[in-house]
Protein backbone atom coordinates (compact mmCIF):
# COMPACT_ATOMS: atom_id res chain seq x y z
CA UNK A 1 0.00 0.00 0.00
CA UNK A 2 2.79 2.40 0.89
CA UNK A 3 4.37 1.66 -2.47
CA UNK A 4 1.14 2.68 -4.25
CA UNK A 5 0.91 5.98 -2.37
CA UNK A 6 4.60 6.69 -3.03
CA UNK A 7 4.20 6.17 -6.78
CA UNK A 8 1.11 8.42 -6.88
CA UNK A 9 3.04 11.14 -5.02
CA UNK A 10 5.96 10.92 -7.46
CA UNK A 11 3.64 11.21 -10.45
CA UNK A 12 1.93 14.26 -8.97
CA UNK A 13 5.23 15.91 -8.11
CA UNK A 14 6.59 15.38 -11.60
CA UNK A 15 3.44 16.92 -13.07
CA UNK A 16 3.63 19.97 -10.82
CA UNK A 17 7.37 20.60 -11.11
CA UNK A 18 7.37 21.07 -14.88
CA UNK A 19 6.40 24.73 -14.46
CA UNK A 20 8.92 25.37 -11.69
CA UNK A 21 12.12 24.90 -13.62
CA UNK A 22 15.06 27.05 -12.68
CA UNK A 23 15.32 30.27 -14.64
CA UNK A 24 16.96 29.77 -18.02
CA UNK A 25 18.43 32.22 -20.47
CA UNK A 26 15.76 34.37 -22.08
CA UNK A 27 16.61 33.23 -25.60
CA UNK A 28 16.24 29.60 -24.47
CA UNK A 29 12.72 30.17 -23.13
CA UNK A 30 10.02 28.25 -24.98
CA UNK A 31 7.94 31.44 -25.39
CA UNK A 32 10.88 33.32 -26.91
CA UNK A 33 11.54 30.57 -29.46
CA UNK A 34 7.83 30.39 -30.29
CA UNK A 35 7.71 34.16 -30.82
CA UNK A 36 10.74 33.98 -33.14
CA UNK A 37 8.97 31.27 -35.16
CA UNK A 38 5.86 33.46 -35.45
CA UNK A 39 8.06 36.36 -36.55
CA UNK A 40 9.77 34.31 -39.24
CA UNK A 41 6.36 33.21 -40.53
CA UNK A 42 5.12 36.79 -40.77
CA UNK A 43 2.63 36.29 -37.91
CA UNK A 44 3.61 39.53 -36.23
CA UNK A 45 0.56 39.92 -33.98
CA UNK A 46 1.10 36.42 -32.55
CA UNK A 47 4.80 37.18 -32.12
CA UNK A 48 4.00 40.48 -30.38
CA UNK A 49 1.56 38.84 -27.94
CA UNK A 50 4.06 36.09 -27.12
CA UNK A 51 6.98 38.50 -26.57
CA UNK A 52 4.86 40.74 -24.32
CA UNK A 53 3.68 37.71 -22.39
CA UNK A 54 7.28 36.72 -21.75
CA UNK A 55 8.10 40.28 -20.68
CA UNK A 56 5.24 40.15 -18.16
CA UNK A 57 6.52 37.01 -16.41
CA UNK A 58 10.28 37.61 -16.50
CA UNK A 59 11.90 40.30 -14.39
CA UNK A 60 14.41 41.07 -17.16
CA UNK A 61 13.64 40.42 -20.82
CA UNK A 62 15.92 42.72 -22.86
CA UNK A 63 15.91 40.58 -26.00
CA UNK A 64 12.11 40.47 -26.04
CA UNK A 65 11.99 44.27 -25.70
CA UNK A 66 14.39 44.55 -28.63
CA UNK A 67 12.30 42.27 -30.86
CA UNK A 68 9.09 44.09 -29.89
CA UNK A 69 10.78 47.36 -30.81
CA UNK A 70 11.71 45.94 -34.22
CA UNK A 71 8.10 44.86 -34.85
CA UNK A 72 6.67 48.24 -33.86
CA UNK A 73 9.20 50.18 -35.95
CA UNK A 74 9.60 48.06 -39.07
CA UNK A 75 6.23 46.33 -39.39
CA UNK A 76 3.60 48.33 -37.50
CA UNK A 77 5.19 51.74 -38.22
CA UNK A 78 4.66 52.84 -34.63
CA UNK A 79 7.84 54.74 -33.65
CA UNK A 80 6.63 55.89 -30.19
CA UNK A 81 6.11 52.32 -28.95
CA UNK A 82 9.33 51.25 -30.66
CA UNK A 83 11.33 53.90 -28.77
CA UNK A 84 9.80 52.78 -25.47
CA UNK A 85 10.97 49.17 -25.96
CA UNK A 86 14.39 50.15 -27.35
CA UNK A 87 14.93 52.31 -24.25
CA UNK A 88 13.98 49.37 -22.01
CA UNK A 89 16.56 47.22 -23.81
CA UNK A 90 19.29 49.80 -23.15
CA UNK A 91 18.27 50.06 -19.48
CA UNK A 92 18.51 46.29 -19.03
CA UNK A 93 21.68 45.78 -21.11
CA UNK A 94 23.62 49.08 -21.04
CA UNK A 95 26.91 47.35 -21.90
CA UNK A 96 25.54 45.28 -24.77
CA UNK A 97 27.51 45.01 -27.99
CA UNK A 98 24.31 46.15 -29.73
CA UNK A 99 24.14 49.41 -27.80
CA UNK A 100 25.26 51.56 -30.72
CA UNK A 101 22.91 49.77 -33.12
CA UNK A 102 19.93 50.22 -30.79
CA UNK A 103 20.71 53.92 -30.29
CA UNK A 104 20.72 54.28 -34.07
CA UNK A 105 17.33 52.53 -34.19
CA UNK A 106 16.01 55.05 -31.67
CA UNK A 107 17.20 57.90 -33.89
CA UNK A 108 15.53 56.21 -36.87
CA UNK A 109 12.30 55.93 -34.89
CA UNK A 110 12.46 59.63 -33.98
CA UNK A 111 12.88 60.55 -37.65
CA UNK A 112 9.95 58.29 -38.53
CA UNK A 113 7.84 60.02 -35.88
CA UNK A 114 8.72 63.45 -37.31
CA UNK A 115 7.97 62.18 -40.81
CA UNK A 116 4.48 61.19 -39.71
CA UNK A 117 3.70 64.66 -38.35
CA UNK A 118 1.51 66.99 -40.45
CA UNK A 119 3.36 69.27 -42.86
CA UNK A 120 2.61 72.27 -40.63
CA UNK A 121 2.35 70.76 -37.18
CA UNK A 122 2.15 74.08 -35.28
CA UNK A 123 -0.86 75.58 -37.07
CA UNK A 124 -3.82 76.20 -34.76
CA UNK A 125 -6.20 74.06 -36.79
CA UNK A 126 -4.00 70.97 -36.45
CA UNK A 127 -4.73 68.79 -33.41
CA UNK A 128 -1.89 68.82 -30.87
CA UNK A 129 -0.29 65.41 -30.26
CA UNK A 130 -0.64 64.51 -26.61
CA UNK A 131 2.25 62.20 -25.81
CA UNK A 132 0.85 61.36 -22.37
CA UNK A 133 -2.29 60.04 -24.01
CA UNK A 134 -0.18 57.96 -26.39
CA UNK A 135 1.70 56.42 -23.45
CA UNK A 136 -1.56 55.66 -21.61
CA UNK A 137 -3.00 54.00 -24.71
CA UNK A 138 0.20 51.98 -25.01
CA UNK A 139 -0.21 50.74 -21.43
CA UNK A 140 -3.83 49.72 -22.05
CA UNK A 141 -2.87 47.93 -25.25
CA UNK A 142 -0.05 46.06 -23.49
CA UNK A 143 -2.46 45.05 -20.70
CA UNK A 144 -4.91 43.72 -23.27
CA UNK A 145 -2.22 41.76 -25.09
CA UNK A 146 -0.99 40.37 -21.76
CA UNK A 147 -4.55 39.27 -20.91
CA UNK A 148 -4.90 37.51 -24.27
CA UNK A 149 -1.59 35.78 -23.68
CA UNK A 150 -2.58 34.62 -20.19
CA UNK A 151 -5.90 33.30 -21.46
CA UNK A 152 -4.12 31.35 -24.19
CA UNK A 153 -1.63 30.03 -21.61
CA UNK A 154 -4.50 28.88 -19.37
CA UNK A 155 -6.00 26.91 -22.26
CA UNK A 156 -2.64 25.22 -22.83
CA UNK A 157 -2.35 24.39 -19.12
CA UNK A 158 -5.89 23.03 -19.13
CA UNK A 159 -5.07 20.65 -21.97
CA UNK A 160 -1.76 19.60 -20.39
CA UNK A 161 -3.44 19.11 -17.00
CA UNK A 162 -6.14 16.90 -18.43
CA UNK A 163 -3.59 14.73 -20.20
CA UNK A 164 -1.59 14.42 -16.95
CA UNK A 165 -4.65 13.29 -14.99
CA UNK A 166 -5.48 10.70 -17.63
CA UNK A 167 -1.93 9.32 -17.43
CA UNK A 168 -2.13 9.11 -13.64
CA UNK A 169 -5.47 7.30 -13.76
CA UNK A 170 -4.12 4.89 -16.37
CA UNK A 171 -1.02 4.22 -14.22
CA UNK A 172 -3.19 3.47 -11.19
CA UNK A 173 -5.26 0.99 -13.17
CA UNK A 174 -2.12 -0.79 -14.33
CA UNK A 175 -0.50 -0.86 -10.86
CA UNK A 176 -3.57 -1.93 -8.88
CA UNK A 177 -5.65 -4.76 -10.41
CA UNK A 178 -9.23 -4.84 -9.09
CA UNK A 179 -8.89 -8.22 -7.39
CA UNK A 180 -5.72 -7.08 -5.51
CA UNK A 181 -7.43 -4.23 -3.62
CA UNK A 182 -8.35 -5.03 0.00
CA UNK A 183 -11.38 -3.58 1.79
CA UNK A 184 -9.27 -1.18 3.85
CA UNK A 185 -7.60 0.17 0.69
CA UNK A 186 -10.90 1.16 -0.94
CA UNK A 187 -11.49 4.42 1.01
CA UNK A 188 -7.94 5.64 0.29
CA UNK A 189 -8.17 4.87 -3.40
CA UNK A 190 -11.58 6.50 -3.57
CA UNK A 191 -10.03 9.59 -1.96
CA UNK A 192 -7.24 9.63 -4.55
CA UNK A 193 -9.85 9.24 -7.30
CA UNK A 194 -11.85 12.19 -5.97
CA UNK A 195 -8.65 14.25 -5.82
CA UNK A 196 -7.96 13.48 -9.46
CA UNK A 197 -11.52 14.43 -10.43
CA UNK A 198 -11.33 17.70 -8.49
CA UNK A 199 -7.97 18.57 -10.06
CA UNK A 200 -9.30 17.76 -13.50
CA UNK A 201 -12.43 19.87 -13.01
CA UNK A 202 -10.35 22.78 -11.69
CA UNK A 203 -8.31 23.10 -14.90
CA UNK A 204 -11.24 22.56 -17.26
CA UNK A 205 -12.93 25.94 -16.61
CA UNK A 206 -13.54 27.91 -19.79
CA UNK A 207 -11.57 31.20 -19.44
CA UNK A 208 -14.40 32.96 -21.34
CA UNK A 209 -16.69 32.37 -18.35
CA UNK A 210 -14.33 34.22 -15.98
CA UNK A 211 -14.71 38.04 -15.70
CA UNK A 212 -11.76 40.08 -16.91
CA UNK A 213 -11.43 42.13 -13.71
CA UNK A 214 -12.35 42.10 -10.04
CA UNK A 215 -12.34 44.73 -7.27
CA UNK A 216 -10.71 43.52 -4.05
CA UNK A 217 -13.09 43.26 -1.09
CA UNK A 218 -12.29 43.26 2.69
CA UNK A 219 -10.89 39.90 3.78
CA UNK A 220 -9.89 38.88 0.23
CA UNK A 221 -6.71 36.94 -0.51
CA UNK A 222 -5.46 35.63 -3.84
CA UNK A 223 -6.43 32.12 -2.74
CA UNK A 224 -9.98 33.22 -1.91
CA UNK A 225 -10.32 35.07 -5.20
CA UNK A 226 -9.03 31.98 -7.04
CA UNK A 227 -11.58 29.84 -5.18
CA UNK A 228 -14.35 32.30 -6.06
CA UNK A 229 -13.71 32.31 -9.82
CA UNK A 230 -12.09 28.95 -10.53
CA UNK A 231 -13.47 26.68 -7.81
CA UNK A 232 -9.98 26.01 -6.47
CA UNK A 233 -7.49 28.02 -4.42
CA UNK A 234 -4.56 26.62 -6.44
CA UNK A 235 -4.93 29.23 -9.22
CA UNK A 236 -3.81 32.12 -6.97
CA UNK A 237 -0.41 32.30 -8.67
CA UNK A 238 -2.01 32.74 -12.11
CA UNK A 239 -3.87 35.80 -10.78
CA UNK A 240 -0.66 37.08 -9.14
CA UNK A 241 1.37 36.70 -12.36
CA UNK A 242 -1.33 38.53 -14.36
CA UNK A 243 -1.06 41.51 -11.96
CA UNK A 244 2.70 41.66 -11.30
CA UNK A 245 2.79 45.26 -12.51
CA UNK A 246 0.55 46.40 -9.62
CA UNK A 247 1.27 43.75 -6.97
CA UNK A 248 4.76 43.92 -5.38
CA UNK A 249 3.99 40.61 -3.65
CA UNK A 250 1.19 38.06 -3.34
CA UNK A 251 0.27 39.52 0.07
CA UNK A 252 0.00 43.16 -1.00
CA UNK A 253 -3.71 43.26 -1.88
CA UNK A 254 -5.55 46.49 -1.11
CA UNK A 255 -9.29 46.91 -0.68
CA UNK A 256 -10.73 48.62 -3.77
CA UNK A 257 -7.79 47.56 -5.98
CA UNK A 258 -8.83 46.31 -9.43
CA UNK A 259 -7.24 43.03 -10.52
CA UNK A 260 -7.02 41.38 -13.92
CA UNK A 261 -8.53 37.89 -13.80
CA UNK A 262 -6.70 35.74 -16.42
Amino acid sequence: MCRILLIVSVIFCSACSSSDLSLVEETEERQFKLAKDFQSQGRYEDALITYLGLISVRRESPESHLEVGYIYLQTLKDPIRAIFHFDRYLELKPESERTIQVKQLIETAKLEFLRQLPTKPFQAEVDRIDLLEVIENLKKENDLLKLKYNQALLKIKSIEGQETMERVASSLNEMVPTEAVSNQDVPRLNGASRMLENSQSAVSIDPREVPKSYVVQPGDTLSKISEKFYGTANRWNDIYQANRDTLPSARSLKVGQELLIP
